[in-house]
């Protein structure tokens, strides 16, 4: 059985290690961004599976990042 592996994408520093403190407590590998550029690098370096968007991340719109992820990849998106 292979550890699942979760992608946060959170601008916000305290929710982000709240989230992924909380989640590697549960036994999951976790990354982090918090910027799409900083997303699609994981995604192309890393198999992840699950992605915790935030809908607000920084100054970019969550939704439409959600959607350009969707263009290249089926991985099963969050909005946070």
């Amino acid at each position: 059985m292979t550890i699942k592996h979760i992608l946060i994408a959170e601008d916000d520093g305290e929710m982000l290690a709240m989230m992924s403190d909380f989640l590697r407590t549960k036994g999951y590998m976790i990354s982090t961004a918090t910027a799409e550029f900083e997303i699609i690098s994981v995604l192309n370096a890393k198999r992840v599976d699950l992605i915790l968007l935030d809908v607000m991340l920084g100054f970019e719109n969550g939704i439409q990042i959600c959607k350009n992820i969707r263009k290249e990849s089926s991985i099963p998106i969050i909005l946070v």
